[in-house]
């Protein structure tokens, strides 16, 4: 299965390892898994991320939030990223 939350928290250490070492596959990996988030776990018509994918990346239930997914993960990577797009824009 292929969770929300460890694809928030890649994002936001592979932006920041990229950061701080320069290294190109950091952000190789950061770019990457925008494209997967975009692609495979942003339900378009609905919004809000879906929480658990089958490995193929197909969607395993389409519920939103449940008792383990909670507002956090989502909400964090994109305050993160913002913090994050300021800093870099200085």
């Amino acid at each position: 299965m292929k969770l929300w939350w460890p694809q928030c928290e890649t994002m936001i250490a592979a932006r920041a390892a990229y950061i701080l070492y320069k290294d190109e596959k950091y952000k190789k990996l950061y770019e990457d898994k925008i494209k997967k988030k975009k692609k495979y776990f942003i339900d378009k018509e609905h919004g809000e991320w879906y929480g658990y994918l089958h490995y193929d990346n197909t969607v395993s239930t389409d519920l939103k939030g449940n008792i383990f997914k909670g507002p956090f993960h989502v909400p964090r990577l994109y305050i993160i990223m913002s913090i994050i797009d300021e800093y870099e824009n200085k």
